[in-house]
């Protein structure tokens, strides 16, 4: 049986990619690598069903942030941080944002009633699970998971960096930064071979995904020979089209009381995703 690292985006997505890994003999670890995703009660909760999905297969789960990365966003950004924290109430308000787009009355209702249900269902996954995790894996002691206001400032200024690009566009970058940590990581810590759970995901853009993890795996092995990294080896990028197992996942992730979540991950997803569903709830 072959090791292989697999880049999980949250748990629901990792169950049958996972699942299907083991039944072809490989012997999976799961990678938990998304400095994109926003708020950080938000971050969390995906973080949890991650934990649980790999408790159910008996995995080892690796929990790693990249802040170096946000840092370097930051400083390109020229906005200060009150600016980036100002932003991020306009997003969380989100019904002042889409008011511009829509000055609708009943429109920005059907906002606040998304917005209500969605808090209330992150409720019901939050109080114990979320201790629970801080406990289990001292994320509050870890310095590459800064559980708090920083995690949420970092994640904005993503962002902001991206609010100029469309959807597609911008989700490129997203997939390029986490494939390319995946694939690193691979290489410097004995995996031959890496993939990720965002190929089950009918909702992701499948081939970008599939050419940012061939660069991320081009760009790996360049480094590797041209720098002679200690205790290094080249990887693979292992491709398996997991969308056929779609529905089968989405039934575990219910039968398992998964939270699932309602958005991408960063905070322009979560505006889209908002706006889309109020212009269903608008013309009912």
């Amino acid at each position: 049986m072959e090791k292989i690292l697999v880049h999980t985006c949250c748990g629901p997505c990792a169950i049958m990619p996972l699942q299907t890994l083991i039944k072809d003999m490989y012997l999976p670890t799961a990678y938990f690598f998304n400095p994109n995703i926003h708020l950080d009660n938000e971050f969390r909760l995906r973080l949890f069903a991650m934990q649980e999905v790999s408790k159910q297969y008996e995995i080892p789960l690796i929990i790693e942030g990249n802040y170096t990365y946000f840092e370097k966003i930051k400083a390109n950004a020229n906005t200060t941080k009150e600016e980036r924290l100002q932003y991020r109430s306009i997003v969380e308000e989100c019904v002042g944002f889409l008011h511009t787009h829509m000055d609708e009355e009943k429109f920005n209702i059907s906002v606040t009633k998304i917005l209500r249900k969605w808090e209330n269902y992150a409720q019901g996954f939050s109080s114990f699970h979320i201790d629970h995790l801080q406990a289990e894996n001292g994320l509050n002691q870890n310095p590459h998971l800064k559980m708090n206001e920083e995690l949420q400032v970092d994640a904005m200024a993503w962002a902001m960096r991206l609010k100029e690009y469309k959807e597609g566009e911008r989700c490129k970058l997203c997939y390029e930064e986490r494939l390319y940590q995946t694939a690193y990581y691979a290489a410097t810590h004995g995996f031959s071979q890496f993939t990720s759970t965002l190929l089950y995901s009918r909702y992701q853009n499948h081939e970008d995904i599939c050419h940012a993890a061939q660069n991320s795996m081009e760009k790996v092995n360049k480094e590797i020979q041209e720098n002679s990294l200690q205790n290094a080896s080249p990887v693979n990028f292992y491709y398996q089209d997991f969308r056929e197992h779609w529905q089968d996942g989405i039934d575990l992730a219910k039968d398992w009381g998964l939270y699932r979540q309602k958005w991408c991950g960063c905070a322009l997803s979560r505006m889209e995703s908002l706006e889309r569903m109020a212009k269903r709830e608008y013309a009912k």
